[in-house]
This record gives C-alpha cells, structure tokens and sequence, in this order.
C-alpha cells in the first residue's frame, strides 16, 4: 500500500501501450505505461494512462490495485484502491466548482462513509510594512481530527505542507524552493514521526522532459487528499517531491536514479540504493 501511493501521487505513472519495447518506439511526450521491476522481491507492476495524465489502472503481479475515472472536464471523478483479494477497499469521490476546485469528496471504505470538505482563505504576506495579497489560496484538509494544510504559489506549485494532528502537535512543516522549470531544489523543516528532526535536503536534475509533469500537475490536489489519509504521507511528500517539475531527478531520498532516453525524454530508469538497482523501469509512450 505504501509503495503504490508513493508511485501514484508523484513518482512514476502512466498508461497503455502501442509498442512493447522500450528500445525500439518513437517517442512523443505523451506517456501511457510504465512497467516497473523490484529486484529485492522479484514483485512488478504496470501503471496504464490516458492522454499522458489520466491514471486507468494500477497492478501490482497482474493483480488490480489502483484505478480512477475522470469527467468530462478532465477532472479526477473517483479514485478506487482494491485488496488482495480483488474487492473494493477504498473510494473517492471528488467534487468541484465551476472553477475546477475540489469542493468536496467523499471516501468509502468496507466499514462506512467519510464527507470531507476543504477550507480555503486568502494567504497574505508582510513585507517591508506592505500588504502583499497572493491570490492562491491556502488549502486546509481535515481527515478526521488531523489538519493537512497545503500552500501553493501563483503557479500552482506546494511551498508549504503542514500536518498537525489532533493534538494540536505540528508532525511536519515543510518548505519547498523552486528552480526556473518547476523542479524542487530544495525542501527544509520540522519532521516528528517519531521524535522531532529538522532537515535540509538539496535535489539535482537532467535537462531532459519529465513525462509525468502533466500527471502530477493536473491530479496535484486529488493526489495530496489521497495521500493525507495516511500517517506515512509526511515522509512520502518529501520522497516524491522532486518527481513534480520538468526534469527527471538524479537523486533520491533512497537512492540515485540513472536514465536510457530517446531524443529529450527517458525511455528506462534504474534506482541505486547504494547497493545496487533495486528498481528498474521501462517507459512506454504514445
């Protein structure tokens, strides 16, 4: 469960494929599948997409475990997690406004239904005795008796996450700095899983095209809410931050990643935990 919800809200995703070797397609920016191989367990997945951003389905050893219909606005409708035995787990179903924003959702689950709404407010800013208005909003999600509050810039980009809990205890409050194509460059704060740590982390990129850059863009808001549901999500927001710009990262919170393109975008990638690969992936595009 942990490994699927990392991949599908920032790391790797994609869809169907018109070819069956990576070597040997022409490469035309649109994504629809990415096979993965886990050397340690000898597991594999198969992420299928849509126009390069709409996940249709995720399975792990040919077994069904993610799938999400959108509407006709391109907008994520629902977004369903299934159990080993192939049975429904979970469900979300998303709302919005006329503007495109999330303005409710719904989760099922086998023991009842949960209604969650998201608060909204204006975020302004103090500088040098001026009052700066920043028009995006700051996006508070309540699951349960926890808060996860989300801070975006003018360009849709996460500056800040925060997750403070029912006990009114901050968890994390992390900082997200930008390069000039989106990619995060650096994230620093207060992690307290467990016990509290600060950390200051520093990503490096290709200058090659990100395939994902318009899946995680477009299903940013879904991905956050499904993420938030679980404890772990602190962790799995600073793991997968650097998969959300225009580049393909070089480095991980686990490892470094390595890449086979064709012309400007990656057609494999590997994962060295420093070890040895751990990860191995084929991209498949339009």
């Amino acid at each position: 469960m942990k490994k699927t919800i990392f991949i599908i809200s920032f790391l790797w995703l994609i869809v169907s494929c018109k070819k069956d070797n990576a070597d040997d397609q022409t490469v035309s920016g649109v994504l629809v599948k990415l096979e993965q191989e886990y050397i340690n367990t000898g597991n594999n997945s198969e992420m299928i997409l849509e126009d390069g951003f709409k996940l249709v389905s995720y399975k792990e050893n040919n077994a069904l475990k993610r799938s999400a219909t959108y509407n006709s606005d391109d907008k994520m409708e629902t977004y369903s997690t299934f159990d080993d035995n192939g049975e429904l787990e979970t469900k979300f179903i998303f709302s919005y406004d006329s503007n495109g924003k999330v303005t409710s959702f719904n989760e099922y689950n086998k023991r009842r239904l949960y209604t969650y709404i998201p608060h909204y407010q204006d975020r302004v800013l103090q500088r040098n005795g001026n009052t700066i208005t920043i028009p995006k909003e700051v996006d508070s999600v309540r699951h349960q008796f926890d808060r996860y509050i989300y801070t975006f810039n003018n360009n849709d980009l996460l500056v800040n996450f925060k997750h403070i809990n029912y006990q009114n205890s901050t968890k994390i409050d992390v900082t997200f700095t930008y390069d000039s194509n989106d990619n995060v460059i650096r994230s620093r704060g207060m992690i307290n899983l467990y016990t509290p740590q600060n950390f200051d982390i520093s990503y490096t990129y290709d200058d090659k095209n990100n395939p994902f850059y318009d899946l995680n863009k477009k299903n940013a808001m879904n991905f956050f809410i499904i993420l938030g549901k679980y404890e772990w999500f602190s962790y799995g927001v600073l793991n997968n931050a650097q998969n959300i710009g225009k580049n393909n990262p070089l480095r991980s919170l686990i490892g470094t990643f390595s890449y086979e393109y064709t012309g400007d975008y990656p057609v494999k990638a590997e994962l060295n935990d420093g070890t040895g690969v751990i990860t191995k992936s084929k991209l498949f595009y339009e």
